[in-house]
């Protein structure tokens, strides 16, 4: 059990939306307040922020961000060495793909204790959200993948074994290979979510890949999770969940932010 000690404001940013919740203090934790944005950058934070105070809130002084996928990169690194090792390593390899000079990166064990997962955010981003929440008197604490709080809040629906999770975004989905049960690989796959038979397309290759670098047989059956990141998401996928034989989520953002 842990203890709460302070209000928080818990913001989920990614390229379309904002979403902001107030987080009352305590060992049972509440939400007191919520704000849904549609909008990009930082105009989409204070419009959500209005909103909150519009509805007669008090805003926290604290603030956690969760960024979507969009905004960042992935590698897994398998964990035969240290933390400090594979940091460096994961440093190494953001710089040579993304070659950008201020990447903030984030290295941490998956649960599974074999991988490593790196995750890597262009800084000045992230520095341009605490600017606009120092402008309220709020200071920003944390920054968190979404990925990752996502797979955990999935977690009872992940396949044990081999298997896929895709994880449907605003302009695309991130697929996460498993071996084992055991996080492998991370993709991101950006594709029009409208249109169906692209997004099938684009997850048929995701697994035609996996079952090729992990030796698998290709007529084996390969588990595949969707989780959509909404409900109406979650009704335009139905379908095609339904056609390929696919495990449908229930969606990611339904009372929560």
């Amino acid at each position: 059990m842990s203890l709460q000690l302070r209000n928080e404001l818990r913001l989920r940013l990614g390229p379309r939306r904002c979403e902001a919740a107030i987080w009352r203090a305590g060992v049972q934790t509440r939400c007191a307040g919520r704000a849904s944005v549609e909008g990009s950058g930082l105009e989409a934070i204070e419009q959500a922020l209005a909103t909150l105070v519009a509805q007669g809130h008090r805003l926290p002084s604290t603030a956690a961000v969760c960024a979507e996928d969009e905004f960042l990169y992935f590698a897994t690194l398998p964990a035969t060495g240290s933390w400090s090792e594979a940091h460096a390593d994961a440093i190494d390899y953001f710089d040579a793909m993304v070659g950008a000079e201020d990447l903030m990166v984030e290295t941490s064990l998956a649960p599974c204790g074999t991988t490593w997962v790196a995750v890597a955010i262009d800084g000045s981003r992230v520095e341009g959200w605490r600017a606009a929440l120092e402008g309220h008197g709020i200071e920003m604490r944390h920054v968190r993948a979404a990925l990752l709080e996502d797979l955990w809040s999935v977690r009872g629906d992940v396949p044990e074994g081999d298997g896929l999770v895709a994880m449907l975004r605003r302009e695309g989905a991130t697929v996460v290979a498993l071996r084992e049960g055991c996080i492998s690989d991370i993709s991101w796959e950006r594709c029009d979510l409208g249109e169906l038979q692209s997004l099938s397309l684009r997850l048929m290759g995701c697994r035609n890949r996996f079952v090729r670098a992990a030796g698998v047989d290709s007529m084996t059956v390969m588990p595949l999770l969707l989780v959509p990141q909404d409900a109406e998401q979650h009704r335009q996928v139905s379908p095609l969940a339904a056609e390929k034989g696919w495990q449908l989520a229930g969606a990611l953002l339904a009372g929560q932010a």
